[in-house]
């Protein structure tokens, strides 16, 4: 995984667990608003300079984005 990979999935980290509410919103799906389209891009943006075949970058940045997620939940839920 290259830096910016590291960083921006350091940054997602630190986002969620300032803000554990967020960790509480259901998601269904692949990002669909203004915002959420703007924040996947930003993820796919260091994906694609990785060397990552085109076909794999978005179910690359889904399991990224699910990982850290889930990542902040075990943080904020399981270890107090």
């Amino acid at each position: 995984m290259a830096h910016g990979d590291s960083e921006l999935g350091g940054r997602g980290l630190g986002l969620l667990l300032a803000h554990p509410w967020t960790l509480r919103v259901a998601t269904s799906g692949a990002p669909t608003g203004p915002n959420e389209l703007a924040w996947f891009e930003a993820l796919l943006r260091p994906l694609a300079q990785s060397g990552l075949a085109a076909e794999n970058l978005v179910a690359t940045a889904m399991f990224l984005s699910s990982a850290v997620r889930d990542l902040a939940r075990i943080a904020t839920e399981i270890v107090p």
